[in-house]
C-alpha cells in the first residue's frame, strides 16, 4: 500500500503510526515509539510519500510549475531561524525530494500497487489532492485508489464531540482507526478532481482558499482582515507568534504560518500594523512586538 500525504506533519504522524503498528506486530509493544526504529525507516520511507508543496499559495501554471514552487517556497522560508538551513536551500531540497518521490512513485504504480490518499478540508490538502489526481490522470495509471478524508467531527466518550481540522492533530496511535472510512475512488472521480486542478491552473492565482466547502482562487489579501481583527482583539501590543498561533487555531486553520508571517510583513509596510519594538536577539516570529495600527 502506497500512502500519500500533503503536509510534513501529517506525513510524520502517519510514519509514526506505521512504526507503532510495526512494534505491536513484532514485539507486542503497545507504547508509542519516540522515534522510528532504524530497521523500519526504509519501509516507511518507501511507502509513506509526503508532497508538502504548500500548493494553496503561489502561481501553479503547468509550464513553470516546479520553478514557481521553488520561488514561492524560498519566499516563505526566507525568515527562518539562523540555526536552520537557508530558505533557498530548504526550497531547493523540497523540490528535489518531490521529484525523487514522483520518480519512485511512478515505478511503484507500474507494479500495480494500491494507493491510499490521506487528506482533510484544508487549502493545502485539497490543493495537494487535486494536484495528485492530475498526476494520476497525466500518467494514465489505473491503480486502485482509496480516499481517506478526515471527518469534520466525531463522537468520543458518549456525547463528547471532537471537531477535526488537520491530520496533524490526530495522535499516531489513532490514525488507523479511521481506515473504515476509506472509499475506493472510481476513475471518473479522479478525472473530475484532476479537472478541478486544471481549472485552478488556468486561473493561476496567487492564493487559494476554502469558501463554503469549495476550493476557490482568492486575492492575496484574503486573510489580511483576519490578521488585523485578531491584533485588535488584544487591545495591547502583542508578540507576532502569539497572534499567528491564535489565527491557526481559530480563523485560518490549515494556513501555513510562514504565509501569515509574510502577510504581517506586508501589513507593516502598508502601515496597517505597527511595530512597537524589535527584539533582534529573539528567533523568528518572537522578534516583533506588534499592535493594531488604529488603536
Amino acid at each position: 500500500m502506497i500512502e500519500i500525504t500533503f503536509t510534513e506533519s501529517a506525513g510524520g504522524g502517519l510514519k509514526m503510526a506505521h512504526a507503532l503498528l510495526h512494534n505491536q506486530q513484532s514485539s507486542s509493544q503497545t507504547t508509542l515509539p519516540t522515534e522510528i526504529p532504524p530497521s523500519f525507516q526504509a519501509y516507511v520511507g518507501e511507502n509513506v510519500f509526503c508532497f508538502s508543496l504548500m500548493l494553496s499559495v503561489g502561481k501553479i501554471s503547468e509550464e513553470l510549475f516546479f520553478s514557481q514552487r521553488q520561488d514561492i517556497l524560498q519566499q516563505l522560508y526566507h525568515d527562518l531561524p539562523k540555526d536552520l538551513p537557508s530558505g533557498t536551500q530548504m526550497a531547493k531540497d523540497c523540490i528535489e525530494q518531490t521529484k525523487q518521490q514522483m520518480t519512485m512513485l511512478k515505478k511503484r504504480l507500474q507494479e500495480k500497487e494500491t494507493i491510499r490518499i490521506w487528506y482533510s478540508q484544508t487549502p493545502d490538502d485539497i490543493c495537494g489532492f487535486y494536484w495528485f489526481c492530475h498526476l494520476l490522470q497525466q500518467w494514465q495509471f489505473s491503480n486502485t485508489v482509496y480516499l481517506l478524508k478526515l471527518p469534520d467531527w466525531e463522537y468520543h466518550d458518549g456525547d463528547h464531540v471532537n471537531v477535526n481540522h488537520l491530520w496533524s492533530e490526530v495522535a499516531p496511535e489513532a490514525f488507523f482507526s479511521y481506515l473504515p472510512l476509506q472509499q475506493v475512488a472510481p476513475p471518473s472521480l479522479i478525472q473530475y478532481y484532476a479537472q478541478c486542478w486544471h481549472t485552478l491552473q488556468e486561473e493561476n492565482g496567487s492564493l487559494r482558499a476554502i469558501i463554503n466547502n469549495n476550493l476557490l482562487t482568492v486575492p492575496l489579501t484574503f486573510y489580511d482582515f483576519l490578521i488585523i481583527k485578531t491584533f485588535a482583539k488584544f487591545h495591547k501590543p502583542v508578540v507576532e507568534a502569539f497572534v499567528i498561533g491564535k489565527l491557526l487555531s481559530k480563523e485560518a486553520v490549515g494556513i501555513h504560518d510562514a504565509f501569515l508571517h509574510a502577510r504581517i510583513q506586508f501589513l507593516l509596510q502598508k502601515k496597517l500594523l505597527k511595530c512597537i519594538e524589535k527584539a533582534e536577539d529573539k528567533p523568528y516570529y518572537d522578534k516583533l512586538l506588534l499592535s493594531d495600527y488604529l488603536m
